[in-house]
């Protein structure tokens, strides 16, 4: 009787660690740009494991020539690194979510600058449109720490994304164009970023 009572608040224990860590299926917002594109597919929605938010990001980065320098980054993808604030494992990004992203480029991850100081995370975003492409990106943490991506230099500021309703920033979609013409990768044309409580 003993052993079985010990087994079965093990498989209860389980069933709950599991449950606690599995992928979530609700958001409580949607944040957008003002001036977002508004051509191409829309990838899925990828959003944290439960009790996790955002608080870190990479891009993906194509450069078509070598020759033009920094100012022909294409961004192809943007990845979101989830954590829990509640726990000693702050500083664990194990967990990363990411809409479709094409194959070609290269991931660039900056630990110190794309990251927000401990205990904040994602609240809003803003876009940098170059030829109907955006081409970087920028996240203001939940203390007021702005951070930028290494996409392109040039192009326009979009306005901000409204701030979370809620806790933070918990998943992602993106807008992406196939290849057109001479160009033979998919770009990024639009971004939508979710808030979870």
């Amino acid at each position: 009787m003993h052993h079985s009572l010990s087994l079965l608040l093990v498989i209860i224990g389980l069933q709950v660690s599991v449950q606690s860590t599995g992928r979530r299926s609700e958001f409580r917002s949607v944040l957008t740009v003002p001036n977002g594109m508004k051509w191409g597919s829309w990838g899925y929605l990828d959003l944290c494991p439960n009790g996790t938010y955002a608080a870190g990001f990479s891009l993906k980065v194509y450069r078509p020539s070598s020759n033009a320098g920094d100012d022909n980054r294409v961004l192809t993808g943007i990845r979101l690194y989830c954590t829990n604030v509640f726990k000693d494992s702050y500083l664990d990004y194990r967990q990363s979510v990411q809409s479709e992203v094409d194959r070609s480029g290269q991931w660039i991850f900056n630990r110190l600058d794309g990251f927000c100081s401990c205990v904040s995370l994602l609240t809003a975003f803003q876009l940098r449109f170059e030829d109907g492409m955006a081409t970087n990106i920028k996240f203001n943490c939940s203390r007021e720490q702005v951070l930028e991506g290494d996409g392109r230099s040039r192009g326009e500021w979009s306005g901000w994304s409204q701030k979370c309703e809620g806790i933070g920033i918990c998943g992602i979609s993106t807008l992406r164009e196939g290849p057109q013409g001479n160009r033979n990768y998919s770009v990024l044309k639009n971004v939508r970023m979710y808030c979870c409580s």
